[in-house]
């Protein structure tokens, strides 16, 4: 059984000191980009970079963990209340077609003989501006759709508010 050997180059963690991974770590979080994308525009492996944070600066990587964890939380969150409105529309005998990526205006369009909806589904009502509802209803209107907010009751029930077209 070969015995493991170390590469001549060592471990990145011994080679770079306290203040190299705290500017990389500053590139990396003014990027925006995920460890993975980072890591390839400086020509390194994700898991090199991740242990290299982990063992200089555990609490900024701990941090970082947890952020992203919460974002991903929510998204899936948000993701499982759009899948219950597309749903309830269709079981009302709507057409449904969600947006994949929600950064739109409309998450939902459902559509029915004579009617088409331009749905917005937030997990509170209190997630959705005046400004934004305002914004929907214009948006809907250049299309002809019907302005729809969908959002949770305190007791997780989906309530739909018609925005209604004639507000603007």
């Amino acid at each position: 059984m070969k015995a493991k050997t170390r590469s001549k180059r060592g471990r990145i963690e011994e080679k770079t000191s306290l203040e190299d991974t705290l500017n990389l770590w500053k590139q990396f979080k003014a990027s925006g980009l995920t460890l993975g994308e980072f890591a390839s525009s400086i020509k390194r492996s994700a898991g090199t970079l991740s242990r290299l944070f982990k063992a200089k600066t555990p609490s900024l990587w701990e941090t970082h963990l947890e952020e992203s964890a919460t974002v991903v939380h929510d998204y899936v969150r948000g993701r499982n209340f759009e899948y219950r409105v597309r749903d309830y529309y269709r079981k009302l005998g709507y057409f449904v077609l969600r947006s994949p990526v929600s950064r739109g205006l409309i998450d939902l369009v459902a559509v029915r003989k004579g009617e088409v909806l331009g749905i917005q589904c937030k997990l509170s009502k209190f997630g959705f501006s005046k400004k934004e509802k305002e914004v929907l209803i214009l948006f809907c209107k250049q299309f002809g759709m019907m302005p729809i907010f969908a959002y949770r009751d305190i007791n997780r029930r989906i309530v739909t508010e018609n925005l209604n077209l004639n507000e603007t």
